[in-house]
Protein backbone atom coordinates (compact mmCIF):
# COMPACT_ATOMS: atom_id res chain seq x y z
CA UNK A 1 0.00 0.00 0.00
CA UNK A 2 0.90 3.67 -0.53
CA UNK A 3 2.07 5.36 2.61
CA UNK A 4 0.48 8.49 1.95
CA UNK A 5 2.13 10.75 4.78
CA UNK A 6 5.48 10.09 3.54
CA UNK A 7 4.27 10.33 0.03
CA UNK A 8 2.60 14.48 0.58
CA UNK A 9 5.84 15.53 2.40
CA UNK A 10 7.97 13.95 -0.61
CA UNK A 11 6.17 16.20 -2.91
CA UNK A 12 6.85 19.52 -0.89
CA UNK A 13 9.93 18.38 -1.29
CA UNK A 14 10.91 17.20 -4.85
CA UNK A 15 9.94 19.82 -7.66
CA UNK A 16 9.90 16.39 -10.10
CA UNK A 17 5.95 16.11 -8.14
CA UNK A 18 3.01 18.13 -9.84
CA UNK A 19 -0.68 18.23 -8.41
CA UNK A 20 -2.92 16.62 -10.40
CA UNK A 21 -6.40 17.78 -11.43
CA UNK A 22 -8.42 15.22 -8.96
CA UNK A 23 -6.26 15.80 -5.98
CA UNK A 24 -3.47 13.44 -6.16
CA UNK A 25 0.19 13.99 -7.69
CA UNK A 26 1.78 12.74 -10.41
CA UNK A 27 5.29 12.56 -11.45
CA UNK A 28 7.21 14.90 -14.02
CA UNK A 29 10.39 13.00 -15.36
CA UNK A 30 11.96 14.04 -18.01
CA UNK A 31 9.26 16.10 -19.50
CA UNK A 32 6.77 13.32 -19.09
CA UNK A 33 4.34 12.99 -16.81
CA UNK A 34 4.18 9.20 -15.32
CA UNK A 35 0.50 9.26 -14.29
CA UNK A 36 -2.17 11.19 -16.07
CA UNK A 37 -1.86 15.14 -15.05
CA UNK A 38 -5.81 15.03 -14.77
CA UNK A 39 -6.57 12.02 -13.01
CA UNK A 40 -4.13 9.43 -11.81
CA UNK A 41 -6.69 7.85 -9.55
CA UNK A 42 -9.22 7.10 -13.09
CA UNK A 43 -6.43 6.02 -14.86
CA UNK A 44 -5.81 3.72 -12.29
CA UNK A 45 -9.19 2.09 -12.59
CA UNK A 46 -8.93 1.76 -15.87
CA UNK A 47 -5.76 0.03 -16.04
CA UNK A 48 -7.49 -2.48 -13.45
CA UNK A 49 -10.76 -2.63 -14.92
CA UNK A 50 -9.69 -5.46 -17.16
CA UNK A 51 -9.21 -7.64 -14.00
CA UNK A 52 -12.33 -7.56 -12.38
CA UNK A 53 -14.01 -10.77 -12.75
CA UNK A 54 -11.10 -13.02 -12.81
CA UNK A 55 -10.12 -14.84 -9.38
CA UNK A 56 -7.58 -13.06 -7.72
CA UNK A 57 -6.15 -15.92 -6.18
CA UNK A 58 -5.63 -17.81 -9.28
CA UNK A 59 -4.51 -14.83 -10.92
CA UNK A 60 -0.44 -13.81 -11.89
CA UNK A 61 -0.04 -9.78 -12.34
CA UNK A 62 2.90 -8.77 -14.46
CA UNK A 63 2.78 -4.79 -13.77
CA UNK A 64 5.13 -2.87 -15.86
CA UNK A 65 5.74 0.49 -14.54
CA UNK A 66 5.53 1.71 -11.11
CA UNK A 67 4.86 4.79 -10.95
CA UNK A 68 4.05 6.03 -7.32
CA UNK A 69 1.71 2.76 -7.47
CA UNK A 70 -1.85 3.84 -7.85
CA UNK A 71 -2.60 1.26 -10.00
CA UNK A 72 -0.61 -1.47 -7.89
CA UNK A 73 -2.71 -0.34 -4.51
CA UNK A 74 -6.11 -0.72 -6.52
CA UNK A 75 -4.79 -4.52 -7.48
CA UNK A 76 -4.26 -4.81 -3.84
CA UNK A 77 -7.79 -3.51 -2.77
CA UNK A 78 -9.40 -6.03 -5.73
CA UNK A 79 -7.67 -8.92 -3.66
CA UNK A 80 -4.79 -9.32 -6.26
CA UNK A 81 -1.49 -9.90 -4.58
CA UNK A 82 0.49 -12.76 -6.65
CA UNK A 83 2.68 -10.60 -9.07
CA UNK A 84 5.49 -8.80 -10.24
CA UNK A 85 6.68 -5.01 -10.91
CA UNK A 86 8.96 -3.73 -12.82
CA UNK A 87 10.60 -0.56 -13.52
CA UNK A 88 13.50 0.08 -15.25
CA UNK A 89 13.33 3.81 -14.59
CA UNK A 90 16.04 4.47 -11.39
CA UNK A 91 14.47 7.70 -10.13
CA UNK A 92 10.95 6.46 -10.46
CA UNK A 93 12.29 3.25 -8.33
CA UNK A 94 13.60 4.93 -5.63
CA UNK A 95 10.69 7.02 -4.52
CA UNK A 96 8.71 4.02 -5.62
CA UNK A 97 10.51 1.77 -2.91
CA UNK A 98 10.14 5.39 -0.36
CA UNK A 99 6.35 5.30 -1.08
CA UNK A 100 5.18 1.87 -1.39
CA UNK A 101 5.17 -1.37 0.84
CA UNK A 102 4.76 -4.38 -1.27
CA UNK A 103 3.00 -7.64 0.09
CA UNK A 104 5.43 -10.18 0.25
CA UNK A 105 3.65 -12.20 -2.24
CA UNK A 106 4.89 -9.71 -4.93
CA UNK A 107 8.11 -9.52 -6.54
CA UNK A 108 10.16 -6.73 -7.28
CA UNK A 109 12.41 -6.23 -10.32
CA UNK A 110 14.36 -2.93 -10.57
CA UNK A 111 16.31 -1.20 -12.92
CA UNK A 112 19.88 -2.93 -11.40
CA UNK A 113 18.25 -6.06 -12.75
CA UNK A 114 17.93 -7.83 -16.24
CA UNK A 115 14.93 -9.49 -17.77
CA UNK A 116 16.53 -12.83 -16.40
CA UNK A 117 15.54 -12.13 -12.91
CA UNK A 118 12.14 -13.16 -14.62
CA UNK A 119 13.34 -16.69 -14.95
CA UNK A 120 13.48 -17.40 -11.37
CA UNK A 121 10.10 -16.00 -10.29
CA UNK A 122 8.76 -18.23 -12.88
CA UNK A 123 10.21 -20.92 -11.96
CA UNK A 124 8.26 -20.90 -8.38
CA UNK A 125 4.49 -20.58 -10.50
CA UNK A 126 2.54 -23.73 -10.19
CA UNK A 127 0.34 -23.13 -12.79
CA UNK A 128 -1.92 -25.94 -11.52
CA UNK A 129 -3.15 -23.41 -9.26
CA UNK A 130 -3.29 -20.27 -11.01
CA UNK A 131 -5.86 -19.91 -14.30
CA UNK A 132 -4.92 -16.66 -15.38
CA UNK A 133 -1.25 -14.70 -16.36
CA UNK A 134 -2.39 -10.68 -16.84
CA UNK A 135 -0.14 -7.98 -17.48
CA UNK A 136 -0.88 -4.19 -16.72
CA UNK A 137 1.33 -1.58 -18.33
CA UNK A 138 1.56 1.90 -16.86
CA UNK A 139 2.30 4.02 -20.20
CA UNK A 140 3.73 7.26 -18.62
CA UNK A 141 6.13 5.15 -17.34
CA UNK A 142 6.43 2.57 -20.00
CA UNK A 143 9.48 4.46 -21.76
CA UNK A 144 9.63 3.09 -25.52
CA UNK A 145 12.18 -0.01 -26.68
CA UNK A 146 12.86 0.02 -22.51
CA UNK A 147 10.63 -2.90 -21.62
CA UNK A 148 11.23 -4.79 -24.92
CA UNK A 149 13.16 -7.71 -23.12
CA UNK A 150 11.17 -8.16 -20.32
CA UNK A 151 8.26 -8.64 -22.60
CA UNK A 152 9.63 -11.16 -24.80
CA UNK A 153 11.13 -12.69 -21.55
CA UNK A 154 7.73 -13.00 -20.35
CA UNK A 155 6.41 -13.92 -23.78
CA UNK A 156 8.98 -16.70 -24.00
CA UNK A 157 8.45 -18.10 -20.07
CA UNK A 158 4.53 -17.91 -20.05
CA UNK A 159 4.69 -19.86 -23.29
CA UNK A 160 7.92 -22.26 -21.95
CA UNK A 161 5.77 -22.89 -18.46
CA UNK A 162 2.08 -23.22 -20.06
CA UNK A 163 3.98 -25.85 -22.52
CA UNK A 164 5.68 -27.78 -19.54
CA UNK A 165 2.59 -27.69 -17.58
CA UNK A 166 0.65 -29.14 -20.08
CA UNK A 167 3.10 -31.86 -21.09
CA UNK A 168 2.93 -32.21 -16.93
CA UNK A 169 -1.21 -32.77 -17.30
CA UNK A 170 -0.36 -35.35 -20.52
CA UNK A 171 2.48 -36.89 -19.07
CA UNK A 172 1.83 -37.14 -15.04
CA UNK A 173 0.02 -40.55 -15.10
CA UNK A 174 2.39 -42.23 -16.87
CA UNK A 175 5.33 -40.56 -15.23
CA UNK A 176 3.99 -41.96 -11.56
CA UNK A 177 3.39 -45.53 -13.21
CA UNK A 178 6.84 -45.75 -14.95
CA UNK A 179 8.46 -44.94 -11.86
CA UNK A 180 6.84 -47.38 -9.90
CA UNK A 181 7.19 -49.79 -12.01
CA UNK A 182 11.30 -48.60 -12.53
CA UNK A 183 11.06 -49.64 -9.10
CA UNK A 184 12.18 -53.13 -9.62
CA UNK A 185 14.90 -52.06 -12.09
CA UNK A 186 16.96 -50.65 -9.11
CA UNK A 187 18.70 -53.20 -7.74
CA UNK A 188 20.28 -53.76 -11.43
CA UNK A 189 21.01 -50.14 -11.74
CA UNK A 190 24.01 -47.95 -10.33
CA UNK A 191 22.91 -44.36 -9.37
CA UNK A 192 24.71 -41.96 -11.87
CA UNK A 193 25.70 -39.69 -9.30
CA UNK A 194 28.24 -42.57 -8.85
CA UNK A 195 30.12 -41.08 -12.53
CA UNK A 196 29.95 -37.08 -11.65
CA UNK A 197 33.39 -35.48 -11.25
CA UNK A 198 35.37 -38.76 -11.47
CA UNK A 199 37.94 -37.62 -14.64
CA UNK A 200 38.31 -33.88 -15.66
CA UNK A 201 38.79 -33.24 -19.51
CA UNK A 202 37.15 -36.00 -20.85
CA UNK A 203 36.63 -35.04 -24.56
CA UNK A 204 32.78 -36.25 -25.28
CA UNK A 205 30.71 -36.01 -28.34
CA UNK A 206 27.36 -36.31 -28.02
CA UNK A 207 25.40 -37.84 -30.68
CA UNK A 208 21.78 -36.45 -31.54
CA UNK A 209 19.49 -38.25 -34.08
CA UNK A 210 18.79 -34.53 -36.53
CA UNK A 211 18.51 -35.20 -40.55
CA UNK A 212 22.24 -34.13 -40.86
CA UNK A 213 23.66 -36.79 -38.33
CA UNK A 214 23.86 -39.34 -41.92
CA UNK A 215 27.16 -36.43 -42.59
CA UNK A 216 28.77 -36.77 -39.63
CA UNK A 217 28.86 -41.34 -39.00
CA UNK A 218 31.98 -41.54 -41.57
CA UNK A 219 34.00 -38.63 -39.50
CA UNK A 220 32.44 -40.51 -36.13
CA UNK A 221 33.57 -43.47 -36.84
CA UNK A 222 37.02 -42.11 -37.72
CA UNK A 223 37.71 -40.18 -34.32
CA UNK A 224 35.63 -43.05 -32.26
CA UNK A 225 38.96 -44.54 -30.32
CA UNK A 226 39.45 -40.55 -29.81
CA UNK A 227 36.66 -39.68 -27.64
CA UNK A 228 34.12 -40.93 -25.06
CA UNK A 229 30.94 -41.17 -26.90
CA UNK A 230 27.27 -40.70 -25.12
CA UNK A 231 24.25 -41.13 -27.45
CA UNK A 232 20.54 -40.11 -27.88
CA UNK A 233 18.42 -43.35 -27.79
CA UNK A 234 17.02 -42.03 -31.10
CA UNK A 235 20.24 -41.69 -32.77
CA UNK A 236 21.06 -45.62 -32.08
CA UNK A 237 19.98 -47.08 -35.03
CA UNK A 238 21.99 -45.07 -37.28
CA UNK A 239 25.12 -45.83 -35.68
CA UNK A 240 24.49 -49.38 -35.29
CA UNK A 241 23.96 -49.51 -39.31
CA UNK A 242 27.27 -47.49 -39.72
CA UNK A 243 29.07 -50.18 -37.33
CA UNK A 244 29.52 -47.21 -34.60
CA UNK A 245 29.04 -48.17 -30.86
CA UNK A 246 28.70 -45.56 -28.39
CA UNK A 247 30.02 -45.51 -24.58
CA UNK A 248 26.19 -44.65 -23.77
CA UNK A 249 22.87 -44.49 -24.74
CA UNK A 250 20.47 -42.26 -22.96
CA UNK A 251 17.12 -43.14 -22.48
CA UNK A 252 14.55 -40.32 -21.21
CA UNK A 253 10.80 -40.96 -23.05
CA UNK A 254 8.40 -42.20 -21.16
CA UNK A 255 6.51 -43.64 -24.43
CA UNK A 256 6.49 -46.90 -25.53
CA UNK A 257 7.86 -46.11 -29.11
CA UNK A 258 11.07 -45.43 -27.45
CA UNK A 259 11.39 -49.47 -27.41
CA UNK A 260 11.73 -48.94 -30.99
CA UNK A 261 15.10 -47.15 -31.17
CA UNK A 262 16.48 -50.64 -29.42
CA UNK A 263 14.32 -53.22 -32.04
CA UNK A 264 15.81 -54.64 -34.45
CA UNK A 265 19.56 -54.30 -32.92
CA UNK A 266 21.59 -57.24 -32.68
CA UNK A 267 22.35 -58.71 -29.24
CA UNK A 268 26.13 -58.68 -29.81
CA UNK A 269 25.77 -54.70 -30.66
CA UNK A 270 23.47 -54.25 -27.65
CA UNK A 271 25.76 -56.23 -25.47
CA UNK A 272 28.78 -53.53 -25.49
CA UNK A 273 25.95 -51.00 -24.39
CA UNK A 274 25.94 -49.23 -21.20
CA UNK A 275 22.29 -47.78 -20.71
CA UNK A 276 21.50 -44.67 -18.77
CA UNK A 277 17.58 -44.35 -17.80
CA UNK A 278 15.81 -41.46 -16.70
CA UNK A 279 12.83 -42.64 -14.04
CA UNK A 280 10.46 -41.90 -16.28
CA UNK A 281 11.63 -43.50 -19.04
CA UNK A 282 9.53 -46.84 -19.93
CA UNK A 283 10.34 -49.81 -17.84
CA UNK A 284 11.06 -52.33 -20.46
CA UNK A 285 13.72 -50.27 -21.82
CA UNK A 286 16.47 -51.73 -19.59
CA UNK A 287 14.96 -55.58 -19.14
CA UNK A 288 15.32 -55.48 -22.98
CA UNK A 289 18.90 -54.38 -22.92
CA UNK A 290 20.32 -55.99 -19.69
CA UNK A 291 19.06 -59.55 -21.23
CA UNK A 292 22.01 -58.83 -23.79
CA UNK A 293 24.25 -56.73 -21.72
CA UNK A 294 25.97 -57.02 -17.98
CA UNK A 295 26.00 -53.13 -17.45
CA UNK A 296 26.95 -51.85 -15.64
CA UNK A 297 24.03 -49.49 -16.40
CA UNK A 298 23.07 -46.01 -15.09
CA UNK A 299 19.79 -44.35 -13.65
CA UNK A 300 19.11 -41.01 -13.56
CA UNK A 301 16.74 -38.03 -12.59
CA UNK A 302 15.33 -34.73 -14.37
CA UNK A 303 16.18 -32.05 -12.29
CA UNK A 304 16.41 -28.32 -12.32
CA UNK A 305 18.40 -26.07 -10.49
CA UNK A 306 17.14 -22.60 -10.18
CA UNK A 307 17.80 -19.35 -8.78
CA UNK A 308 14.88 -17.80 -6.11
CA UNK A 309 14.57 -14.10 -6.26
CA UNK A 310 16.28 -13.96 -3.34
CA UNK A 311 19.58 -15.78 -4.86
CA UNK A 312 19.08 -18.68 -2.96
CA UNK A 313 19.17 -21.86 -5.21
CA UNK A 314 16.89 -24.46 -5.23
CA UNK A 315 16.08 -27.60 -7.09
CA UNK A 316 13.10 -28.92 -8.87
CA UNK A 317 12.37 -32.31 -9.63
CA UNK A 318 9.69 -34.84 -9.42
CA UNK A 319 8.01 -35.14 -5.84
CA UNK A 320 8.21 -39.07 -6.24
CA UNK A 321 11.68 -38.67 -6.89
CA UNK A 322 12.46 -36.33 -4.06
CA UNK A 323 10.56 -38.98 -1.30
CA UNK A 324 12.52 -41.95 -3.03
CA UNK A 325 15.71 -40.53 -2.61
CA UNK A 326 14.63 -39.40 0.86
CA UNK A 327 13.86 -43.07 1.59
CA UNK A 328 17.24 -44.32 0.08
CA UNK A 329 19.33 -41.60 1.56
CA UNK A 330 20.96 -41.94 -2.03
CA UNK A 331 20.86 -39.09 -4.40
CA UNK A 332 20.24 -40.97 -8.04
CA UNK A 333 21.74 -38.34 -10.14
CA UNK A 334 20.00 -35.33 -10.96
CA UNK A 335 20.58 -34.12 -14.44
CA UNK A 336 18.81 -30.77 -16.07
CA UNK A 337 16.82 -30.83 -18.85
CA UNK A 338 16.02 -28.42 -21.04
CA UNK A 339 13.20 -30.25 -22.53
CA UNK A 340 14.78 -32.81 -25.13
CA UNK A 341 16.95 -35.92 -24.66
CA UNK A 342 19.73 -34.02 -26.71
CA UNK A 343 19.12 -31.55 -23.52
CA UNK A 344 19.94 -33.98 -20.81
CA UNK A 345 22.60 -35.90 -22.55
CA UNK A 346 24.41 -32.16 -22.25
CA UNK A 347 24.44 -31.64 -18.76
CA UNK A 348 25.55 -35.24 -18.11
CA UNK A 349 28.48 -35.10 -19.92
CA UNK A 350 29.39 -32.21 -18.07
CA UNK A 351 28.95 -33.52 -14.57
CA UNK A 352 30.73 -36.73 -15.40
CA UNK A 353 33.86 -34.08 -16.59
CA UNK A 354 33.59 -33.60 -20.08
CA UNK A 355 35.13 -31.35 -21.85
CA UNK A 356 34.96 -30.29 -24.26
CA UNK A 357 31.50 -31.39 -25.01
CA UNK A 358 31.17 -31.85 -28.80
CA UNK A 359 27.48 -31.70 -30.53
CA UNK A 360 26.88 -33.92 -33.40
CA UNK A 361 23.84 -34.43 -35.15
CA UNK A 362 22.12 -31.49 -33.03
CA UNK A 363 20.55 -30.05 -36.27
CA UNK A 364 17.38 -28.40 -33.74
CA UNK A 365 16.20 -27.26 -37.85
CA UNK A 366 14.43 -28.95 -40.17
CA UNK A 367 17.11 -29.84 -42.45
CA UNK A 368 16.75 -31.32 -45.72
CA UNK A 369 13.18 -30.55 -44.98
CA UNK A 370 12.67 -34.22 -42.59
CA UNK A 371 12.56 -34.37 -38.97
CA UNK A 372 15.19 -36.34 -38.04
CA UNK A 373 17.82 -38.65 -39.85
CA UNK A 374 16.86 -41.22 -41.93
CA UNK A 375 17.18 -44.97 -40.33
CA UNK A 376 15.82 -43.60 -36.77
CA UNK A 377 12.43 -45.47 -35.59
CA UNK A 378 10.76 -42.16 -36.14
CA UNK A 379 11.94 -42.82 -40.09
CA UNK A 380 10.44 -46.24 -39.97
CA UNK A 381 7.39 -45.28 -38.34
CA UNK A 382 6.36 -43.19 -41.34
CA UNK A 383 7.63 -45.84 -43.67
CA UNK A 384 4.60 -47.96 -43.90
CA UNK A 385 2.22 -44.66 -45.08
CA UNK A 386 4.46 -44.07 -48.01
CA UNK A 387 3.98 -44.99 -51.65
CA UNK A 388 4.88 -44.42 -54.99
CA UNK A 389 2.84 -41.34 -55.04
CA UNK A 390 3.18 -40.08 -51.65
CA UNK A 391 7.11 -40.47 -50.74
CA UNK A 392 8.35 -40.54 -47.35
CA UNK A 393 10.08 -37.27 -47.95
CA UNK A 394 6.54 -35.53 -48.70
CA UNK A 395 5.08 -37.07 -45.44
CA UNK A 396 8.18 -35.49 -43.16
CA UNK A 397 7.37 -32.17 -44.86
CA UNK A 398 3.61 -31.95 -44.45
CA UNK A 399 4.46 -32.71 -41.22
CA UNK A 400 6.71 -29.84 -40.71
CA UNK A 401 4.10 -27.58 -42.89
CA UNK A 402 2.06 -28.22 -39.82
CA UNK A 403 3.79 -26.48 -37.13
CA UNK A 404 4.50 -22.79 -36.35
CA UNK A 405 7.78 -22.28 -38.47
CA UNK A 406 10.47 -20.14 -37.40
CA UNK A 407 13.21 -18.86 -38.76
CA UNK A 408 16.69 -19.34 -37.02
CA UNK A 409 20.45 -18.11 -38.61
CA UNK A 410 22.04 -21.09 -39.86
CA UNK A 411 25.31 -23.16 -39.90
CA UNK A 412 25.80 -23.14 -43.84
CA UNK A 413 22.71 -20.73 -44.85
CA UNK A 414 21.61 -17.75 -43.73
CA UNK A 415 18.45 -19.02 -42.18
CA UNK A 416 16.84 -22.30 -41.26
CA UNK A 417 13.47 -23.56 -40.63
CA UNK A 418 13.16 -24.41 -37.16
CA UNK A 419 9.80 -24.17 -34.71
CA UNK A 420 9.08 -22.74 -31.29
CA UNK A 421 10.11 -26.19 -29.60
CA UNK A 422 13.42 -26.49 -31.16
CA UNK A 423 14.19 -22.68 -30.53
CA UNK A 424 13.46 -23.38 -26.57
CA UNK A 425 15.85 -25.59 -27.08
CA UNK A 426 18.25 -23.47 -29.08
CA UNK A 427 18.09 -21.26 -26.19
CA UNK A 428 18.67 -23.79 -24.02
CA UNK A 429 22.15 -25.18 -25.13
CA UNK A 430 22.87 -21.21 -25.77
CA UNK A 431 22.30 -20.76 -21.84
CA UNK A 432 24.06 -23.72 -20.91
CA UNK A 433 26.87 -23.02 -22.92
CA UNK A 434 27.63 -19.49 -21.65
CA UNK A 435 27.42 -20.59 -17.94
CA UNK A 436 29.85 -23.24 -18.73
CA UNK A 437 32.05 -21.56 -20.48
CA UNK A 438 32.22 -18.50 -18.05
CA UNK A 439 31.94 -20.52 -14.50
CA UNK A 440 33.27 -23.86 -15.43
CA UNK A 441 36.01 -23.12 -18.49
CA UNK A 442 34.01 -25.99 -20.71
CA UNK A 443 34.64 -25.77 -24.64
CA UNK A 444 31.45 -25.88 -25.91
CA UNK A 445 31.76 -27.00 -29.64
CA UNK A 446 29.03 -27.36 -32.01
CA UNK A 447 30.46 -30.09 -34.82
CA UNK A 448 26.61 -30.97 -36.38
CA UNK A 449 26.97 -30.05 -40.33
CA UNK A 450 23.78 -28.51 -40.85
CA UNK A 451 20.93 -26.62 -39.09
CA UNK A 452 21.13 -23.65 -36.72
CA UNK A 453 23.91 -21.93 -35.45
CA UNK A 454 24.63 -21.74 -31.19
CA UNK A 455 25.80 -18.72 -29.84
CA UNK A 456 28.21 -19.83 -27.07
CA UNK A 457 29.26 -22.64 -29.10
CA UNK A 458 32.56 -22.52 -31.41
CA UNK A 459 31.36 -24.29 -34.93
CA UNK A 460 34.29 -26.46 -36.53
CA UNK A 461 34.57 -29.65 -37.86
CA UNK A 462 34.89 -33.07 -35.33
CA UNK A 463 38.26 -34.33 -37.32
CA UNK A 464 39.74 -30.53 -37.18
CA UNK A 465 38.83 -30.11 -32.77
CA UNK A 466 40.22 -33.58 -32.11
CA UNK A 467 43.32 -32.76 -33.72
CA UNK A 468 43.97 -30.16 -31.40
CA UNK A 469 43.67 -32.80 -28.52
CA UNK A 470 46.23 -35.11 -27.63
CA UNK A 471 44.81 -38.51 -27.94
CA UNK A 472 42.33 -40.07 -25.53
CA UNK A 473 44.25 -41.33 -22.68
CA UNK A 474 41.53 -41.85 -19.61
CA UNK A 475 40.19 -44.75 -17.92
CA UNK A 476 36.83 -45.58 -19.87
CA UNK A 477 36.83 -48.23 -16.78
CA UNK A 478 36.93 -45.69 -14.01
CA UNK A 479 33.49 -44.16 -16.22
CA UNK A 480 31.88 -47.15 -15.79
CA UNK A 481 31.77 -48.07 -12.23
CA UNK A 482 29.37 -50.44 -10.98
CA UNK A 483 27.36 -50.14 -7.55
CA UNK A 484 23.85 -51.04 -8.30
CA UNK A 485 21.21 -49.91 -5.36
CA UNK A 486 20.91 -52.08 -2.27
CA UNK A 487 17.68 -54.48 -2.10
CA UNK A 488 16.77 -53.75 1.83
CA UNK A 489 16.17 -50.31 1.20
CA UNK A 490 14.37 -50.95 -2.17
CA UNK A 491 12.45 -53.35 0.01
CA UNK A 492 11.20 -50.82 3.03
CA UNK A 493 9.91 -48.60 -0.03
CA UNK A 494 7.91 -51.17 -1.14
CA UNK A 495 6.36 -51.63 1.83
CA UNK A 496 5.58 -48.13 1.86
CA UNK A 497 3.57 -48.17 -1.33
CA UNK A 498 1.73 -51.29 0.10
CA UNK A 499 0.55 -49.12 2.72
CA UNK A 500 -0.61 -46.45 0.74
CA UNK A 501 -2.08 -49.48 -1.87
CA UNK A 502 -4.42 -50.24 1.15
CA UNK A 503 -5.33 -46.48 1.90
CA UNK A 504 -6.33 -46.03 -2.14
CA UNK A 505 -8.31 -49.12 -2.01
CA UNK A 506 -10.77 -48.25 0.86
CA UNK A 507 -11.63 -44.69 -0.83
CA UNK A 508 -14.81 -43.81 -2.28
CA UNK A 509 -14.67 -41.62 -5.26
CA UNK A 510 -17.14 -39.20 -3.60
CA UNK A 511 -16.20 -34.92 -3.51
CA UNK A 512 -14.06 -35.56 -0.42
CA UNK A 513 -11.36 -37.63 -2.37
CA UNK A 514 -9.11 -35.16 -3.09
CA UNK A 515 -9.06 -33.73 0.92
CA UNK A 516 -8.40 -37.59 1.41
CA UNK A 517 -5.23 -37.25 -0.73
CA UNK A 518 -3.86 -34.29 0.21
CA UNK A 519 -4.23 -35.94 3.99
CA UNK A 520 -2.27 -38.44 3.07
CA UNK A 521 0.45 -35.75 3.05
CA UNK A 522 2.52 -37.34 -0.26
CA UNK A 523 2.85 -34.80 -2.97
CA UNK A 524 3.07 -36.93 -5.60
CA UNK A 525 -0.09 -38.32 -5.45
CA UNK A 526 -1.63 -34.98 -4.94
CA UNK A 527 0.03 -34.09 -8.99
CA UNK A 528 -0.95 -37.42 -9.91
CA UNK A 529 -4.32 -36.43 -9.27
CA UNK A 530 -3.26 -32.84 -10.49
CA UNK A 531 -6.27 -32.94 -13.81
CA UNK A 532 -8.77 -33.89 -12.23
CA UNK A 533 -8.68 -32.00 -9.25
CA UNK A 534 -8.53 -28.67 -11.09
CA UNK A 535 -11.56 -29.61 -13.09
CA UNK A 536 -13.32 -30.25 -9.68
CA UNK A 537 -12.04 -27.08 -8.18
CA UNK A 538 -12.33 -24.75 -11.34
CA UNK A 539 -15.91 -26.58 -13.15
CA UNK A 540 -17.12 -28.67 -9.97
CA UNK A 541 -16.96 -31.36 -12.55
CA UNK A 542 -15.85 -34.56 -10.72
CA UNK A 543 -14.50 -37.10 -13.26
CA UNK A 544 -15.00 -40.44 -11.69
CA UNK A 545 -14.45 -42.44 -14.57
CA UNK A 546 -11.30 -41.22 -15.15
CA UNK A 547 -10.31 -41.31 -10.96
CA UNK A 548 -11.32 -44.94 -11.01
CA UNK A 549 -9.31 -45.59 -14.01
CA UNK A 550 -6.01 -44.15 -12.97
CA UNK A 551 -6.34 -45.53 -9.34
CA UNK A 552 -6.74 -48.96 -10.36
CA UNK A 553 -3.63 -48.60 -12.80
CA UNK A 554 -1.57 -47.16 -9.98
CA UNK A 555 -2.90 -50.01 -7.70
CA UNK A 556 -1.97 -52.41 -10.13
CA UNK A 557 1.76 -51.12 -10.31
CA UNK A 558 2.23 -51.23 -6.55
CA UNK A 559 1.16 -54.90 -6.99
CA UNK A 560 3.35 -55.91 -9.36
CA UNK A 561 6.10 -54.87 -7.16
CA UNK A 562 4.90 -57.74 -4.89
CA UNK A 563 5.31 -60.19 -8.17
CA UNK A 564 9.02 -60.53 -8.31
Amino acid sequence: MIRYPLLRRLAEENPAFVSAKDGLVTLRIQDRFVHSPYSPGKEALRLVEGLRGLDPSKTFVIVLGAGLGYHIELLEKEGFERGVVIETNPEIARIFQQIYELPSSFYWVGPEQTEEALDSIFALLDFSSLRWVKTVILRGSYEIGHYDAFEKRIQRLTQVKLGDFSTRLKFEEIWLIHMIRNLRNLRFSTPLAKLFFRQQNVPIVIVSAGPSLRQSLAALSRVRSSVFMVAVDTALLPLYEAGIVPDMVYSLDAQVHTLEDFLGIDRKYLSRLHLVYDMVAHPETLAFVKEASSGPHYVATTAHVDIDPQGNPFLLKHEFVRWLELELNTPLGDVETGGSVSTSVFHASFLMGGNPLLLVGQDLAFSYQTTHVASTSHYYRYFPQAHRLHPINTIFFEAILSRRLQKQPGIREKEVDSDFVLSNFKGWFEVSAKRLSEFRGIRCINATRDGVRLDGFLHEDIEDVLKKFPPFSHDREKLFVSDPLPVAPLHKIQKRLEALKKELQGYVFDDGFFEKIRDLGQEFLERYYMRERMLFERYGNRDTISLERKTYRLIKAIEELGDE
